[in-house]
């Protein structure tokens, strides 16, 4: 139903403002429990998400203690390659650009662990887009084009593409 899923959209940014309201009152703990639970419990996504607002709120210690926690720990349901390609991801879809370096490393840590998982490769490639390092990005991205059936994987090609050739 259309009705429902604009309802539940509606409760997902809810739940981001609520979330952002505890941490700009400096209430760590509740913000935490609305990003990981009322979000989307057990969530790479919602983890991005709330270390990602801690570094917009220049809470840097907490962002790097949960992003080892995370590392430390994982999710359940998730292999480590994919939650290494998850915190590679802040600078993709955050502009956290102060990460890029560990984000690189992180994604190659990924690809060796599970050379064959295209999505990986896509991250890279926008990962270099965003360090300048242009042709070897785009020779990635092309790739996952070619080799991926996923439409997320191609929509996040196609902009580190056109990103890329922009910076051409």
């Amino acid at each position: 139903d259309l009705k429902k899923q604009e309802a539940g959209k509606l409760f997902l940014v809810d739940a981001y403002v609520l979330g952002r309201a505890y941490l700009n009152n400096g209430k760590l703990a509740e913000a935490k429990r609305v990003f990981l639970s009322r979000l989307s419990p057990n969530s790479l996504s919602a983890s991005a998400l709330w270390i990602n607002c801690l570094l917009v709120e220049e809470k840097k210690a907490e962002a790097h203690a949960e992003i080892k926690c995370l590392l430390n720990d994982g999710i359940e349901s998730k292999s480590r390659a994919e939650v290494l390609d998850s915190l590679a991801c802040l600078p993709v879809y955050y502009m956290q650009m102060e990460l890029l370096d560990d984000s690189m490393c992180r994604v190659n840590e990924a690809i060796s662990l599970e050379p064959d998982k295209i999505t990986f490769k896509g991250t890279k490639g926008s990962l270099l887009v965003q360090q300048g390092q242009l042709d070897e990005g785009i020779k990635l991205l092309n790739e996952v084009l070619n080799q991926s059936s996923s439409p997320h994987d191609h929509e996040m090609s196609e902009y580190f593409l056109a990103l890329a050739f922009h910076r051409k």
